[in-house]
């Protein structure tokens, strides 16, 4: 996701960063 596609959906680029903390940190 980039922030402008983020953004259409409600998502704040804080909680981007940390779904994409979070996402990296299942370790796929």
């Amino acid at each position: 996701l980039v922030p402008d596609m983020a953004a259409h959906e409600g998502i704040t680029f804080a909680e981007l960063v940390e779904w994409m903390v979070l996402d990296a940190s299942l370790d796929r």
